[in-house]
């Protein structure tokens, strides 16, 4: 008896990682679709349905500091986005899209990287 109630459960246990992997294949199939509809030039998957303009990806700047100071970092990245912009009446608009950094070493560096995107 001992040994049939073994194998019930190993039977279940087979069973539920089965219905697993199906589930799990199924949501890998829907990424999948998701990846390629993103991937593919001049489509938004956020945008409706109703027309609306998929947003401008904007450039990528980057400025950095070799004293390991964020805010001269972003300065930096900022002077040289405001270098590039053409025009009088200059208008930034730009979101952060990374911060990286170096700490210590036999040289003891301190730099600190960053990245906008600027629009």
């Amino acid at each position: 008896m001992l040994f049939a109630a073994g194998i019930g459960t190993w039977l279940v246990l087979a069973m539920a990682w089965e219905r697993r992997l199906r589930v799990m294949e199924a949501r890998q199939a829907e990424l999948l679709v998701e990846f390629r509809a993103a991937a593919t030039p001049g489509s938004n998957p956020s945008a409706d349905s109703e027309g609306e303009a998929p947003e401008p990806l904007g450039r990528v700047v980057r400025g950095s500091s070799a004293e390991g100071d964020l805010q001269e970092a972003l300065d930096a990245a900022l002077r040289a986005a405001e270098a590039s912009q053409p025009g009088a009446d200059m208008r930034l608009e730009w979101t952060l899209e990374s911060i990286r950094g170096v700490r210590g070493g036999i040289r003891g560096e301190r730099e600190v990287a960053v990245e906008i995107r600027v629009r």
